[in-house]
């Protein structure tokens, strides 16, 4: 097993509508599970995130830097709002280990309305 590369804390990100109050979930990937821990306390302290729920010993298989890697990693998803994306990714690049961190977000486009509007009110910054 190999440990994934370092971040480059250089490395912006991109989002076409930050202003945007849509409910998505997001997907990361971390070394290990006290990572995770860190990360999601702190988006959750911040009001990043609504919360975040961690499943540990995943398998990633990925091509990089020229050879096919093999590591176990720690999932975590994050329940926010498509307004703080931007922030979102900030702040998991300053704690993250990874050169190039997984982090990505889909759109939320139905399910308990009660608990789409938690995570809005939650993430109300």
């Amino acid at each position: 097993m190999t440990t994934a590369p370092h971040r480059d804390r250089q490395t912006p990100s991109t989002f076409e509508n930050p202003t945007s109050t849509q409910a998505v979930m997001v997907y990361l990937t971390t070394p290990d599970r006290e990572t995770a821990e860190a990360i999601a306390r702190d988006l959750i302290d911040q009001r990043l995130a609504a919360c975040a729920n961690l499943i540990e010993d995943m398998t990633s298989i990925f091509f990089w830097e020229g050879e096919v890697r093999h590591d176990r990693e720690c999932i975590v998803i994050l329940k926010t709002q498509y307004r703080v994306m931007s922030d979102l990714v900030a702040a998991v690049k300053a704690l993250h280990p990874y050169e190039c961190p997984c982090i990505v977000s889909v759109p939320i486009v139905g399910g308990a309305a009660d608990f789409i509007h938690w995570i809005k009110t939650q993430t109300s910054i």
